[in-house]
C-alpha cells in the first residue's frame, strides 16, 4: 500500500499503491505517519500506482497534510491519474497541497520551498 522509495535531500519520497478506500485508508495514513515520524524532511506521495481514492482516502491526505503543516513542512503528491487529479481540484485539495507531475518535478519543488525558509 505505501513504501518509503528514497530520501533525497529534503524530501522523503513514498510510493502509494492500489485503492485507498474505506477499507485501507486507516492503514495508509499511519504507513506514511511511521515513514515521517523520525525526519523532519517534506514528504512527497508518489501516487502513479493509486488506481482509486474515495472520501476517505481524501481525508487521510488531509490529514497527512495537516499533521506536516505543524510541524513546518509540506505535503507534495505526485503523478495522480486524471480522475484522481481531477477529484483533487474540484475539490480544491490542490490550493494547499502542491501536485507536480512527476517526482522529480515534486524534489524541485520541495527544494525551492526549503531553500525560501534559509
Amino acid at each position: 500500500m505505501l513504501e518509503v522509495v528514497e530520501i533525497k535531500g529534503p524530501a522523503l519520497l513514498l510510493q502509494a499503491r492500489g485503492r485507498i478506500n474505506s477499507r485501507t485508508a486507516l492503514a495508509f495514513e499511519t504507513a506514511a505517519r511511521r515513514a515521517f515520524a523520525g525526519t523532519d524532511q517534506d514528504v512527497i506521495i508518489d501516487a502513479s500506482q493509486v488506481t482509486y481514492l474515495s472520501t476517505a482516502g481524501l481525508r487521510a491526505f488531509l490529514r497527512l497534510w495537516q499533521q506536516l503543516r505543524k510541524e513546518n513542512r509540506s505535503l507534495h503528491v505526485c503523478s495522480l491519474k486524471p480522475h484522481i487529479h481531477h477529484v483533487f481540484k474540484i475539490i480544491g485539495f490542490d490550493r494547499f497541497i502542491p501536485i507536480e507531475a512527476d517526482s522529480v518535478a515534486a524534489l524541485a519543488a520541495v527544494e525551492d520551498r526549503t531553500q525560501g525558509k534559509s
